[in-house]
């Protein structure tokens, strides 16, 4: 996923997670990938042993899932919430 997608949805879920406590969790992890994606992308001061890190193909593939696994348990966790409120 794009850092940019990422980054849209931070103000919203943490007033969201002001209101719903579960949601907190979510915005920590969703912060952090973000922050990770920023550094991997953006050009900034590399550390050498964080950006070696970063640019093995098992730390990519591992984001990759991470960031699908994300994707799936927020909208169903989402999906929860949406339903709690409409009945």
């Amino acid at each position: 996923m794009h850092e940019r997608y990422t980054l849209l949805i931070l103000p919203f879920l943490l007033l969201a997670s002001i209101q719903q406590r579960v949601l907190t969790k979510w915005y920590i992890v969703i912060s952090v990938l973000s922050f990770i994606n920023l550094y991997f992308s953006w050009p900034v001061p590399k550390v050498q042993a964080v950006d070696t890190v970063l640019h093995m193909p098992v730390t990519l593939i591992m984001f990759s899932y991470i960031n699908i696994y994300l994707f799936f348990t927020c909208s169903k966790e989402a999906h929860d919430i949406l339903l709690q409120f409409k009945n």
